[in-house]
């Protein structure tokens, strides 16, 4: 429970290593079209559309490369080691992650190489290497404290990296630093320190204290538009009103988690989450002949297309 546990909040997480950067006055038409592309790539995975994302972080890194923006082209290569990294193909994440670093390192005070640092740890921590992940967490804090920047998702994979080792009152405070470390715009950093939190409290049978974090994770993810994100918290926060006792309130949030992957096209974790469902009630009792009717419309009726398509 608990590797599956941490593999949702990275499945959950993907947005926060992308990375995407305003365009300077004296930029070219070619940069200008990789950063049109960056931009779009970001808005797939917001979406949960790892295909698409995949295709225009491809294109950016070729319009970076023809402009000689080496920069720009690490930038993109960060950007598609995050699509595999979502899809669970750590190696090859691990490979671009790699890529842009080595790009980066000849810009020292880019915040775009603490960037990739910090993903390049992530990987190795989802890869259970925990010993390459933790000379790999201390690389980016070298960074982080010479450039004297905040960074939340240290102190995350810090928590995450705390938990794999079942150390979970490290993980705690370490999350809860990261927490603290968000801004109150960052909706990005919020919601994934949050989430990672709530759950982590969740499994230490912590379930009000859980469900404060959660709940606020689903506000940031809905404030930035991150359906993944928001799929994710509501099965969370319908875990935790189960944990409580209250069957009512936990089957609306999974129904409606559900519903929110179904909408994304993932027919697997729809399914997993109905079969849950099946198994902790009644049909009558939480009116589950409507929700497999419903579910099926997704995926063999008019909106099996979906939002990748």
């Amino acid at each position: 429970m608990k590797a599956l546990t941490c593999i949702l909040i990275v499945v959950l997480a993907f947005l926060w290593s992308c990375a995407g950067v305003k365009p300077a006055p004296e930029t070219s038409e070619a940069q200008l079209s990789g950063h049109r592309e960056t931009a779009k790539g970001i808005d797939w995975l917001r979406k949960g559309c790892r295909r698409r994302a995949w295709d225009a972080f491809l294109k950016s890194h070729r319009y970076f490369t023809l402009a000689g923006d080496a920069k720009g082209a690490a930038m993109a290569l960060n950007n598609m080691g995050t699509v595999y990294r979502t899809a669970g193909e750590l190696s090859s994440a691990l490979v671009f992650f790699e890529e842009a670093i080595e790009i980066y390192r000849q810009f020292p005070d880019d915040d775009r190489l603490l960037q990739a640092l910090s993903n390049r740890a992530a990987v190795l921590i989802d890869g259970g290497r925990l010993e390459d992940a933790a000379r790999a967490m201390d690389a980016a804090r070298r960074v982080q404290e010479r450039l004297g920047i905040p960074f939340p998702a240290l102190g995350i994979n810090a928590g995450l990296y705390y938990w794999k080792k079942g150390d979970l009152e490290a993980a705690k405070s370490a999350l809860e630093a990261a927490v603290q470390e968000t801004g109150p715009g960052d909706f990005l950093q919020t919601a994934r320190a949050r989430s990672a939190l709530g759950r982590l409290l969740l499994e230490m049978d912590r379930a009000e204290a859980a469900l404060s974090h959660l709940e606020s994770a689903l506000a940031a993810d809905r404030a930035f538009q991150n359906f993944p994100g928001i799929a994710g918290d509501l099965e969370a926060i319908g875990r935790v009103y189960l944990k409580k006792g209250d069957l009512s309130r936990g089957a609306t949030y999974l129904k409606q988690s559900l519903f929110a992957h179904a909408a994304l096209g993932d027919k697997k974790k729809a399914e997993a989450i109905l079969s849950f469902l099946e198994r902790t009630c009644s049909p009558d009792a939480c009116g589950l002949e409507g929700v497999r009717h419903l579910v099926s419309q997704y995926f063999e009726g008019p909106l099996s297309q979906g939002l990748c398509d």
